[in-house]
């Protein structure tokens, strides 16, 4: 179990082989052979994965969380609604008003191109019980109906009246790109949340607007330089400060803050990320890039985040093949839309046309958002979501 819940993939292989040998002995229990499948998946063996989770659902109809998962899981990897149906059933059944239920049969609805039925569903299911309006509310945004969500998130900030219900409209309207509105909500809670809470969510709202005005820059490093003052830890916030260069496309700026974040005994992993990032995508300077993220991997272990950029890098050192290896594995594994776009860059470098129409139909099916990648990458986004079918 302890190999198994690893995130190093060579770890979890571990596990497969230990789970093999025990199998090989003797039947394994369900809750065994269901972290058995689910290290398959993990490891990119999902079509073995998929049919052992099958049978155990089969064998185990009155396990809901083993049907749960599965239903998920098909409609994620595959798109299966169909199977997802069947498992939708079963839920319906026996838990018609968990959230689960309500999530899956939304999720079905939306994969069967049946938008407004799923969001009735989700705004059945709030109608309810008014408690459930955070979930709802952050639900339809992952369906990719933010016109239908905005009302919700801007009620909840009302009606709770809580600072973290207003941060939580704030990041939810820098997400749709609404910056100025984002950045005022935030200021109506100055004063009532530390100063870092302040900074951190105004840094964000700047990191997915379309374009940062100077004006917005300037009161957003306002909140930075208040947050540093009061932490009295300079080096943390430098790297907030980073990131507000990048949305502005300060490049270079961006890359001397880092380096001085990376500095000292214990520098930050997601700073050292960043910096290898820059590196590549900016400077071209590719070597030292897969440095700073090998000294990333060495100090957090190989996240998703870490492995994307580094095989972002190798994509543009000129070794797409092993980008594809770590993509094709990275994507079985944790999959998120933009890992599925560098899959279609890393295709799309090597010359195959089939590989990169399919990765890119994934990161659609994930529903993939410009904010989804760095500013740096936004442009070329866009056009290989248009060209590419």
């Amino acid at each position: 179990v302890v190999l198994a819940v690893q995130t190093d993939p060579r770890l979890r292989r571990e596990a497969l082989d230990a789970f093999e040998r025990i199998e090989a002995r003797q039947p394994l229990a369900p809750d065994d052979q269901f972290l058995y499948a689910r290290l398959l998946a993990s490891v990119g063996e999902w079509p073995k994965a998929r049919v052992r989770l099958g049978n155990l659902v089969r064998s185990n109809g009155a396990n809901l969380f083993y049907t749960s998962y599965y239903g998920f899981a098909v409609l994620q990897y595959d798109g299966d609604t169909r199977e997802a149906r069947t498992c939708l059933e079963v839920m319906a059944k026996a838990q018609p008003d968990s959230r689960q239920t309500v999530e899956l049969k939304a999720r079905v609805l939306e994969a069967e191109g049946r938008r407004d039925e799923a969001a009735a569903v989700v705004e059945g299911y709030l109608a309810r019980d008014a408690d459930r309006l955070a979930f709802a509310a952050q639900l339809l945004e992952r369906l990719g109906m933010a016109d239908r969500a905005e009302p919700l998130y801007r009620k909840l900030a009302l009606d709770n009246g809580q600072p973290g219900a207003i941060l939580a409209l704030a990041s939810f309207l820098g997400r749709q790109g609404k910056t100025g509105d984002a950045l005022s909500t935030v200021r109506g809670v100055i004063g009532k949340v530390s100063p870092a809470a302040v900074a951190a969510v105004g840094v964000e709202v700047l990191y997915h607007a379309p374009r940062v005005e100077p004006a917005d820059a300037r009161q957003v490093e306002t909140w930075i330089d208040a947050a540093a003052t009061k932490e009295q830890d300079g080096k943390r916030f430098l790297g907030l400060t980073a990131i507000v260069r990048m949305a502005q496309g300060r490049y270079a700026e961006a890359i001397r803050l880092y380096r001085e974040v990376v500095t000292g005994d214990r520098p930050d992993p997601l700073a050292m990320n960043n910096l290898g990032y820059l590196l590549a995508t900016h400077e071209q300077r590719y070597d030292e890039a897969l440095e700073w993220v090998t000294k990333a991997k060495e100090a957090a272990g190989p996240l998703p985040t870490f492995v994307d950029t580094e095989a972002l890098i190798l994509i543009r050192k000129g070794e797409a093949q092993r980008a594809v290896d770590l993509l094709a594995d990275l994507t079985r594994e944790s999959p998120r839309p933009a890992e599925f776009y560098h899959l279609a860059l890393a295709h799309q470098a090597l010359g195959n046309r089939v590989g990169q129409s399919a990765a890119v139909r994934q990161a659609k099916r994930w529903m993939i958002r410009p904010i989804d990648v760095p500013p740096i990458e936004r442009d070329q986004l866009a056009r290989v979501l248009k060209e590419v079918r």
